[in-house]
């Protein structure tokens, strides 16, 4: 049966409400103190590391999720473990980007045919001029990642698109999360070059991304029904088993 709880019910509105203040805090933040917010914004800063952080934990959750869900070790069609398998490796790789790999940690040049298409002649993909131009932006991408992961929750209100949703095997943030990853929209779309200058909006939004998928990674490790809504009775039965019939 789904979790009702008061404490449950409680952490759910706190991650509802944060979501709705954060963006107001950020600007604030801007407005009071401009350069201790541009110190954690820098390349390698504190909200680039812990995004990295956030990303790898989160690579490895989902890999628990894949472990712990008795959904996906019932599922006869569509995709089973494929999905998480998925996910873990794009956290993977979203954590080894926001780092350059460890180039700027370990110390190594950045190849020639990587830096020549790379614009800021670092060892990663986002900045890759190639990838830029089929993603339309790196920035752009990731609104559009921030977008759908919002209206995910939304859209399995329904049962239709929550169906299809669980034939994929794809993971559901909770309700409650879509507020932040809203916040996070909006802090681009309305808030940057007027309030922020660009670089702070983005590693903002990257560390607000990061934690609402590791959030949400950890609520699943521990009830994996939460991200396939498949809690309480929307819950697939057992295949019934028939026992053969006695032969006279």
């Amino acid at each position: 049966m789904p979790d009702h709880s008061p404490r449950r019910r409680l952490g759910s509105w706190l991650i509802a409400s944060a979501g709705v203040l954060w963006p107001l805090a950020v600007v604030l933040w801007a407005r009071i103190d401009q350069q201790s917010l541009h110190a954690w914004s820098v390349e390698d800063g504190p909200f680039e590391t812990l995004s990295a952080i956030l990303f790898a934990g989160a690579s490895i959750g989902f890999v628990v999720v894949a472990f712990r869900s008795d959904f996906l070790r019932r599922k006869t069609h569509g995709l089973r473990y494929t999905s998480m398998v998925a996910w873990a490796l794009l956290m993977f790789v979203f954590a080894g980007e926001e780092i350059s790999w460890g180039q700027r940690v370990i110390g190594f040049e950045t190849p020639a045919i990587v830096r020549d298409a790379n614009q800021q002649e670092e060892f990663n993909l986002h900045n890759n001029a190639v990838v830029e131009n089929l993603a339309g932006g790196s920035e752009r991408a990731l609104s559009l990642m921030i977008l759908v992961l919002a209206v995910l929750p939304l859209a399995a209100l329904w049962d239709r698109p929550r169906r299809v949703m669980q034939w994929l095997a794809f993971p559901i943030p909770p309700l409650h999360y879509s507020t932040a990853l809203v916040g996070a929209y909006v802090l681009k779309r309305f808030l940057r070059g007027e309030f922020l200058f660009p670089w702070e909006a983005g590693e903002v939004r990257e560390f607000v991304l990061a934690l609402v998928i590791f959030l949400m990674v950890v609520e699943g490790a521990r009830r994996p029904c939460t991200l396939f809504r498949t809690c309480g009775p929307t819950e697939p039965a057992p295949a019934k088993v028939t026992p053969p019939r006695a032969t006279v």
